[in-house]
């Protein structure tokens, strides 16, 4: 039994280590809701964070009420910066790259609104400046 309660006990260490680990990233301002992958978020103040020290392309946007995991497809370690860039068709924001310190992360926009934004020629690119 007591062997139980220690491997229990060393397991909610590795959780809380886990959780102390977790880098913010950016903090940043959006003034609109918007689209990640498929998710819409509403307009407010969020900490971009790491998901995972060795995972370099997942990312937590925190707020007071939302907690949204999302994932980059793809990774340009050559551009840096700190600002959230945004892809308007029609009057829906969608979130297509971070750029972070350490590099660019990228988020395509789903087919069928890229399909829409070709079409429509309504589409316009917005820059959120982030800390």
């Amino acid at each position: 039994m007591r062997i139980v309660f220690l491997l229990l006990f060393i397991a909610s260490l590795s959780c809380l280590a886990t959780v102390a680990n977790a880098q913010t990233v950016l903090k940043v301002n959006v003034p609109f809701d918007f689209v990640v992958r498929g998710k819409t978020l509403p307009a407010a103040d969020y900490n971009i964070d790491r998901t995972s020290l060795n995972d370099s392309t997942g990312l937590a946007f925190v707020n007071g009420k939302e907690h949204v995991g999302i994932r980059a497809t793809a990774i340009d370690a050559t551009l840096g910066g700190t600002r959230l860039d945004f892809l308007k068709v029609g009057s829906t924001y969608f979130l297509t790259d971070i750029l972070t310190p350490t590099g660019t992360l990228h988020f395509p926009i789903s087919r069928k609104y890229e399909h829409i934004a070709g079409n429509t020629g309504q589409t316009s690119t917005t820059s959120v400046a982030a800390e």
